[in-house]
């Protein structure tokens, strides 16, 4: 294991059944070597959605190479967002809600702060609803590192404004209180601390530099990426 990197040392993924409907592609980096480090964004852009995913679900620790090896930090949970938001079956935004440890004055304050009916079941949700859901609660669960396949893109412009901002914050570090405060305390709001930064891994990244701010950085239009991953039409990596 490396200290302070996620690394991809010779690996590749084949499909086992081919003309399968799974979301995933092969994709061979047979002869690459390459290091996501910790507390960083990382953008990945080129090759297919399917290759996009297959490299991010690796990085996730959710698929294991076919061949090829993964390491990561012991203390390093990732968490992936799914590319199709789903509800929770007969469950209201509320009750899902309270279900990441919120109290039911806050699950409440959140939901409408987020622009949703409380009331509402999760399943009936639209698809930008749903994605701004699963973002707050990934958040709020406060994982060391995010994979998300263009976590932004499916939502309105008044959504993809807010969720970017609150995930650059979570991303440099601001504690998943202050982020509920900012949202839902209309009497104090809880001072901005930092921790240690976060690790923060998309595709889409256009969605980000259009509607998030760089913190440490007046120019809104820069690129977020502390690190570029570029995959060409075979699947191959390049720096």
């Amino acid at each position: 294991v490396h200290r302070g990197t996620v690394r991809l040392e010779n690996a590749s993924f084949v499909v086992e059944k081919k003309g399968s409907v799974g979301p995933c592609g092969d994709l061979d980096m047979s002869k690459s070597v390459l290091e996501f480090p910790l507390g960083k964004v990382i953008y990945v852009q080129g090759g297919s959605e399917p290759e996009q995913l297959t490299l991010l679900a690796m990085i996730a620790g959710l698929l294991n190479p076919t061949n090829g090896s993964r390491s990561c930090p012991e203390n390093i949970h990732p968490s992936m967002l799914s590319s199709t938001p789903l509800g929770c079956a007969h469950t209201t935004v509320m009750e899902a809600l309270q279900l990441t440890g919120l109290s039911p004055r806050v699950a409440k304050r959140l939901a409408l702060a987020l622009g949703i009916d409380p009331t509402h079941e999760t399943e009936r949700l639209g698809p930008a609803q749903m994605q701004a859901m699963a973002l707050m609660r990934l958040l709020i669960s406060n994982p060391e590192m995010v994979v998300a396949i263009r976590p932004l893109s499916i939502m309105g412009r008044v959504y993809q404004r807010r969720m970017a901002h609150l995930l650059r914050a979570w991303q440099l570090g601001v504690m998943p209180r202050t982020i509920l405060s900012w949202l839902v305390d209309e009497e104090e709001v809880v001072p901005a601390k930092r921790g240690p930064a976060r690790t923060l891994v998309i595709t889409g990244e256009e969605y980000f530099r259009a509607n998030s701010p760089d913190f440490d950085s007046p120019r809104e239009t820069s690129s977020l990426a502390d690190m570029t991953v570029r995959l060409d039409t075979k699947g191959l990596l390049a720096a």
